[in-house]
């Protein structure tokens, strides 16, 4: 079970990346139902090169029900935004960065659906480069009804680490 640690230095959600270690938000809508815009964000910290691949997410792959999610991919921030829930719609992957340091990071991202703008944010810089391996033209996010999760993502509505 994810912890909430309390030292000198930090309050934090402890996690070794198990699949136990993980916060469900059941009917969460953090879209505003229109699905325009988004903006998350997390403070992370590997620990013995353990990280959270999946942070924050609202994202049921085996239901349909995706919409976003925000996640640690080999030491890179990775972005998924879908606008019918049934597939993967973009994918923006940080081009160069090494967030498996066992050094706290904010990381997040702000999309925009007016400009079809993601921006990935990583300890208080804006312009992080990124690559795009998957890039079809989209306006809103689906409107998932899958929960929110921290820590983990859904897969038929179950969590997955991975």
């Amino acid at each position: 079970m994810p912890r909430l640690l309390n030292r000198d230095y930090s309050w934090a959600l402890s996690s070794d990346a198990a699949i136990s270690d993980y916060i469900r938000i059941p009917n969460y809508d953090p879209t505003g139902s229109s699905g325009r815009y988004l903006t998350v964000a997390s403070w992370g910290k590997s620990s013995n090169g353990i990280f959270s691949h999946n942070t924050i997410s609202q994202f049921d792959y085996g239901n349909n029900q995706r919409s976003w999610h925000l996640a640690i991919q080999d030491g890179r921030m990775r972005v998924t935004l879908s606008a019918n829930g049934s597939g993967l719609t973009k994918r923006y992957d940080s081009a160069a960065q090494n967030l498996d340091n066992n050094e706290w990071h904010l990381y997040g991202m702000s999309w925009d659906g007016d400009t079809q703008d993601l921006q990935f944010k990583l300890d208080n810089e804006d312009d992080i480069p990124t690559v795009k391996p998957l890039d079809t033209a989209m306006t809103n996010l689906h409107p998932s009804t899958a929960d929110l999760m921290i820590g983990s993502i859904l897969q038929n509505n179950s969590p997955r680490s991975d």
